[in-house]
């Protein structure tokens, strides 16, 4: 499928094409945490038309780890439940009410990693569609099945092998999208059981610094640029994006994305490395204790 949409949209594109009733477009809510804690801080606000996609199932259940991409027989079997075909342009969005996006990158990656290129993301998400005076619902749309079929991308997608290779090779840079008191190991990490830190020679790069606080719209693609070069990050040579679950990491992967790079996610990210890859690969930081809401050191 040709690459010829872009990857995110604004509020007033899709209700332009919403309120044309233009043919071809599906609206998918995919917003984190799930289902049940976002639809309550949003009070069921949905924009008309949308379907909703539970990304805490949309994904590999066997594996421990948290947000692993299912297989392509298992996506495309869910996404055919939402009743999105092949040929549909797909335009994901969330609630997060701190940045207007946070999950919907997530959801956007999967669509391209299984072969569906025809996916944007709402700029700045239902925070900017409300602000911006636009009307909502208090229901998710029905949904008629459809044929979904998924093509798997490996190239999209790095294992914890291709990691291990590479950091002994250097072949790709590794930017990190986690805030920088948890890639520095000063503040805890998102699960209780797991320590911060981040693989020796790994760049951070806050996922939070392509995102305007006050707008909560992706900044400009010069300033994208900007920001990944103030960080000492140079997409001209291949990069590969980590994050602690793989969400936060999929907004470095649309920033670059947008200039025109293809950076692969690393699936796993912190939460498999931190927990599997040999120690010296790694600065460790503070953790939780078992029992209390505290900070404590590794050994």
């Amino acid at each position: 499928m040709a690459d010829t949409v872009s990857a995110i949209v604004s509020c007033e594109w899709l209700k332009g094409q919403l309120d044309a009733g233009t043919k071809g477009i599906k609206v998918v809510y995919a917003p984190w945490p799930p289902k049940q804690k976002a639809q309550a801080e949003l009070k069921q606000r949905y924009i008309a038309g949308a379907v909703f996609a539970d990304i805490d199932a949309i994904r590999d259940q066997s594996n421990p780890l948290p947000l692993m991409f299912p297989g392509p027989d298992q996506f495309e079997q869910q996404i055919g439940q939402l009743g999105i075909s092949n040929t549909d342009h797909v335009i994901v969005y969330d609630n997060a009410s701190d940045t207007g996006t946070l999950s919907a990158p997530r959801a956007w990656l999967m669509f391209r990693v299984f072969g569906h290129e025809k996916v944007s993301v709402l700029d700045g998400g239902l925070p900017k569609w409300i602000a911006s005076g636009y009307p909502t619902v208090s229901d998710i749309a029905p949904v008629s099945p459809t044929n979904f079929k998924a093509c798997y991308n490996p190239i999209a997608v790095y294992s914890m092998k291709a990691m291990l290779d590479n950091f002994s090779s250097k072949d790709r840079s590794v930017i990190d999208a986690r805030s920088k008191g948890r890639f520095n190991g000063t503040e805890r990490e998102v699960i209780p059981a797991w320590l911060s830190g981040h693989i020796i020679g790994s760049t951070n790069v806050p996922s939070t610094d392509l995102l305007d606080p006050t707008t909560m719209q992706f900044i400009s693609k010069e300033a994208i640029k900007d920001t990944f070069q103030t960080y000492g990050v140079n997409l001209d040579q291949p990069a590969v994006a980590m994050c602690s679950i793989g969400m936060r990491a999929s907004i470095l992967v649309l920033g670059a994305h947008i200039l025109g790079k293809q950076v692969p996610l690393y699936d796993g990210s912190w939460g498999e490395w931190h927990q599997k890859a040999p120690k010296e690969t790694m600065s460790l930081g503070v953790g939780w204790t078992d029992t209390k809401n505290e900070l404590i050191s590794p050994v």
